[in-house]
């Protein structure tokens, strides 16, 4: 029998046809009329005036301060520049040859390192004083060059990538380590450098002459052995507790090294395709990933810190590189299991007089110790303890006063001896450089005053001002208006919380006075502040301003108070989402029938979370790189907020995870999702969209083949920003 299609869809199909439009052309953005911003502006990295001076030092001698600058505003690559106190004049040292430093360049182990510390530049990534010699270490195009001072010229310091020499030809080493160089440092006499090669922590002597610096392993029983590794940092350290180093040259000439030994070979592989590229097996990964309530990295009788012998016979000239360059010496070995049993964190180390001051945290996260670890003897004290009911935030406020101290933080400090540890008081006023970026105006970023005890004279000098160095500031002037900061009542009623979101509105002359479609940008996850009176998350947010831009009125909702979220994930955030959209729609500003949520990372969760528990609140979301189910994302991160392993609280896990509210999902779903993304797995998004289907729930799919967790790619960048726009232009307009 011949099925006949209905009367409209005949009409729709045949206008379809008289009128030719292709379907990729009709994805195509439409922008307002008044648009000025563009996607590949809302794309672009970094934001307009948000990029200044970064790591930025004093020279030894307090002469030079050198920092990482772009020759342009809006460009990542970076160079390395000094600025001359005696004769006020700056000059750039060294710049990056030619393709050197791109991304394309990376290793994968240093691609994933960057992956961490969410490092996005180019070009010159990295450098290092000698912190008593004026020497300089710079890491570039896979080997380690140094300078040994700054050439002036006509009183002015100058220097280049030719003027570096090259410490050791990596190549002529294959006995000693294959591989990129990670995580290089200078003694602090400038007399040796160690680095990380091949799961093994290195060093040579910086000699005088280029390429004759033979290194030599200065541990054994890690390299070629899958999962283990010496003086490297373990992927929850570097993700969660921005731990990024595993191993410590002691003071002076780095006479010894304590390093951490992990081993991960017990944590089953987790493999991530790489879908996107032409063979098909090429560049597949494996990842030890630590999950929730599994085993994590460890360290042979849990002794995490080790000494190895004196610097001077491990590395010493060409004939005792190889495999018959082992340690002459017993490491010293500590036993860190005191406090909290073998199953805990190291999370900082800093080396005082004659030995280690280690913090080491329980596996819950509620306890924090500080370890006095004698270099001599081996042995382990505990010399205080901090405790939480829920759980204890890092710091990095470990370091040494001098004499026999170490502070532990701002009005706290040890008095650290060979005999004898106690916690006392201290009050410490400080002095350094300062990078000052305030209020919603373009910053400027100043060099602030150091206290030098043979100069009477203290001044300010400007290195940076993003007004004047980035021309996008002007020129997008007119169309970057601060958004207006808002308080109103916590979703229970209980405080009035202050400057509670931030509000973009669109333009009233040209879309009235409202109400507008609403997008509530968020994160609103713990321990990160996405609303602040800041030039580069509020007035230079592109993204929240082209919406602004196309008529959409903005929200961005704050984080007030994160220890109430503990073993509840996504019930008050939504709540605070909520109260949000509520407090707009009493002011006449949203629509109530036209609200969507995005969000990336704990905001894709979040968005995600918000369309199932709150559908008669939001219409659409967009989540970006979603954590669904909290069992498969990293044990400290995860057990921290969560109160709990999956097995000692099964029913916190359930209750957070957005698959156990899918029956509620009303509003449309985008999921965007790189697919070689090693932090939040595709597994996240993938076990949402099975369950949306097994509930008969539709969804879109946005990926990215090539992309981690951080999109890095521009043309990746700007694709994605035209998706997300016509999604919510579809739904909300």
């Amino acid at each position: 029998m011949q099925r006949r299609l209905p009367a409209a869809l005949l009409v729709a199909v045949g206008r379809a046809m008289t009128v030719g439009i292709k379907p990729q052309a009709s994805l195509v953005p439409q922008l307002s009329t008044a648009s000025v911003l563009t996607f590949e502006e809302v794309a672009a990295i970094p934001r307009p005036g948000a990029q200044g001076l970064s790591m930025v030092k004093f020279s030894p001698d307090d002469r030079y301060v050198t920092y990482l600058g772009s020759v342009e505003a809006a460009s990542l690559t970076r160079q390395l520049y000094v600025y001359d106190r005696e004769t006020g004049s700056t000059s750039l040292v060294i710049a990056p040859r030619e393709g050197s430093g791109e991304e394309k360049s990376f290793s994968k182990e240093e691609a994933l390192r960057r992956e961490r510390a969410r490092i996005m530049s180019t070009g010159v990534t990295e450098y290092s004083w000698a912190k008593n010699a004026c020497r300089l270490l710079v890491p570039m195009d896979g080997a380690l060059f140094v300078q040994a001072r700054l050439e002036r010229r006509d009183g002015v310091a100058e220097g280049s990538a030719d003027s570096l020499r090259r410490l050791f030809d990596p190549d002529a080493f294959p006995e000693v380590g294959t591989g990129p160089l990670l995580d290089a440092k200078l003694s602090d006499d400038g007399a040796r450098c160690f680095f990380v090669w091949g799961g093994e922590v290195c060093a040579c002597e910086v000699g005088s002459a280029a390429d004759a610096c033979a290194p030599r392993r200065l541990t054994l029983g890690a390299r070629g052995e899958e999962g283990r590794s010496n003086g490297l940092a373990d992927y929850c350290a570097q993700e969660e507790m921005s731990r990024y180093s595993g191993y410590w040259p002691s003071p002076g000439g780095g006479a010894l090294v304590a390093f951490e030994e992990v081993d991960e070979s017990h944590i089953p592989p987790f493999a991530i395709m790489n879908a996107g590229v032409d063979s098909p097996h090429e560049q597949n990964e494996q990842h030890h990933y630590p999950f929730a309530g599994a085993a994590n990295p460890k360290e042979p009788a849990r002794r995490p810190a080790r000494h190895a012998p004196r610097a001077s016979a491990t590395a010493g000239g060409a004939a005792d590189v190889g495999e018959e360059a082992a340690p002459s010496e017993a490491p010293t070995w500590f036993d860190l299991s005191g406090p909290f049993g073998a199953d805990s964190y190291l999370a900082r180390v800093q080396w005082d007089c004659g030995g280690s001051s280690l913090l080491v945290e329980s596996r819950d996260q509620r306890s924090l110790a500080l370890l006095r670890c004698d270099a001599a003897t081996g042995r382990v004290s505990t010399v205080l303890t901090e405790q939480s009911d829920t759980w204890v935030n890092l710091h990095d406020m470990l370091a040494p006063l001098g004499g026999e101290r170490a502070e532990i933080g701002c009005q706290r400090s040890a008095e650290i001896g060979r005999d004898r540890s106690r916690s006392v008081e201290t009050r410490r006023r400080g002095a350094g450089v300062g990078v000052g970026a305030h209020g919603l105006a373009p910053p400027v970023r100043a060099l602030c005053r150091r206290r030098l005890p043979a100069r009477a004279d203290e001044r300010r000098v400007v290195l940076f001002s993003a007004r004047a160095a980035d021309a996008r500031v002007a020129s997008l002037g007119a169309v970057l208006r601060p958004p207006r900061f808002v308080s109103f009542p916590s979703s229970d009623g209980a405080v009035t919380l202050q400057a509670a979101a931030a509000v973009y509105e669109p333009d009233e002359s040209i879309f009235g006075h409202g109400p507008h479609p609403t997008v509530v940008s968020c994160y609103g996850g713990p321990h990160v502040q996405y609303v602040q009176n800041g030039w580069s998350l509020a007035t230079a947010d592109l993204r929240a301003q082209f919406l602004r831009e196309q008529g959409f009125l903005v929200l961005k909702r704050g984080l007030a108070f994160e220890g109430a979220i503990k073993g509840d994930l996504g019930r008050l955030e939504v709540d605070d989402q909520v109260a949000a959209v509520e407090w707009a729609v009493a002011q006449s500003l949203a629509d109530p029938a036209r609200v969507g949520i995005m969000g990336w990372s704990y905001g894709g969760y979040l968005s995600a979370m918000c369309l199932a528990r709150a559908p008669s609140t939001f219409r659409c979301a967009v989540a970006g790189a979603p954590v669904t189910s909290w069992d498969g994302y990293d044990t400290h991160y995860t057990e921290r907020y969560m109160g709990g392993t999956p097995q000692s609280a099964p029913e916190a896990y359930e209750r957070s995870s957005v698959m156990s509210h899918v029956d509620g999902v009303e509003g449309a779903l985008l999921l965007v999702h790189g697919l070689m993304d090693e932090n939040v797995h595709f597994r996240h998004t993938a076990r949402l969209t099975q369950a949306m289907v097994e509930a008969q729930k539709s969804y879109e799919l946005l990926c990215f083949p090539k992309e981690r967790h951080s999109p890095r790619s521009l043309k990746d960048r700007v694709y994605m920003e035209q998706r997300v726009f016509s999604f919510l232009q579809k739904w909300l307009k």
